[in-house]
């Protein structure tokens, strides 16, 4: 049995492919268009990205180099593990 999904939290981009799935929130892409402007709008040339080396933050990180790229805005980008971070931060 095939059912329809409707979320209002998930904003990854993998789910974009079911055709059994909305959302009501934007997607990370919307998010990365959004301040990417957003810093456009401002005169910002240069940018620089620290991101979880996980799904979700690798996923974010490419969206931000595209709309980057797009607007042509510098991007430097460094991938940090989950483990390297210190949780007393």
């Amino acid at each position: 049995m095939e059912m329809v999904q409707v979320s209002g939290t998930a904003t990854s981009m993998n789910l974009e492919s079911s055709e059994l799935f909305a959302r009501t929130i934007p997607t990370n892409a919307q998010d990365a268009r959004a301040v990417m402007t957003y810093y456009a709008s401002l005169g910002v040339d240069r940018v620089a990205s620290i991101y979880i080396n996980e799904p979700y933050g690798i996923q974010f990180n490419k969206a931000i180099q595209e709309e980057a790229h797009n607007l042509g805005i510098a991007l430097v980008f460094f991938p940090v593990e989950r483990e390297s971070i210190d949780e007393s931060m």
